[in-house]
């Protein structure tokens, strides 16, 4: 059985190309974390599930309404 957390929080560019993530809320409840990420200005939804195989890191897709895998770059 996976264990599934929600994060949800503000991505930021940073100047060397990488990302700082501020005003960050994880859960366990996908409902609260989709209410969260409908506020304070937080601009990614993401599913982290970990089980037996490994973790699996997906992200809210707005205009496609669906869950997509992290790509690799």
């Amino acid at each position: 059985m996976a264990l599934v957390y929600y994060e949800t929080g503000i991505r930021l560019p940073t100047e060397d190309g990488g990302y700082d993530y501020v005003n960050v809320f994880v859960t366990q409840n996908e409902e609260e974390a989709r209410l969260a990420y409908q506020a304070d200005r937080r601009n990614y939804l993401a599913r982290l599930s970990f089980d037996d195989h490994g973790t699996c890191t997906e992200f809210w897709n707005a205009q496609s309404g669906a869950w997509e895998a992290q790509s690799a770059s």
